[in-house]
């Protein structure tokens, strides 16, 4: 009798490949400033918020280009569904993985019935991680 796995077991499967195949990297949350702190009689700035995570970098497909996805981007990065902590990743936020930063283009979620099993992050070059 063939057992059926919930969504969740799949995502905490692709977890599992992406660690095993992938390369150490870390996710960067930005969170933006401006608000007034009474204190320094200042406003604060953008935050940042370091995740280390395993991901897979790859091409984007033949499919997904004649889709008109992932165009002006550098690599694809595959990444775990649990990448930012229960939100989802947006534009805002960045990548640092073989010693370079890298801003995020376009994102997809890979989410069959509404479930993200993984992310793939369409990624340009910024600079050194430093």
């Amino acid at each position: 009798m063939a057992t059926t796995l919930t969504y969740a077991e799949i995502a905490a499967i692709a977890k599992t490949k992406l660690t095993a195949i992938g390369m150490p990297m870390q996710f960067v949350r930005v969170t933006a400033g401006g608000v007034y702190d009474p204190e320094s009689g200042g406003y604060t700035g953008p935050t940042e918020t370091t995740t280390s995570f395993y991901g897979v970098r790859t091409n984007p497909t033949q499919a997904e280009v004649q889709a008109g996805l992932f165009q002006g981007v550098t690599a694809v990065i595959l990444a775990p569904a649990d990448l930012a902590g229960g939100s989802a990743p947006t534009t805002a936020d960045k990548l640092i993985y073989g010693g370079q930063r890298w801003d995020i283009k376009e994102i997809r979620s890979v989410a069959p019935a509404e479930t993200v099993m993984l992310y793939k992050l369409g990624v340009t070059a910024t600079g050194s991680a430093e």
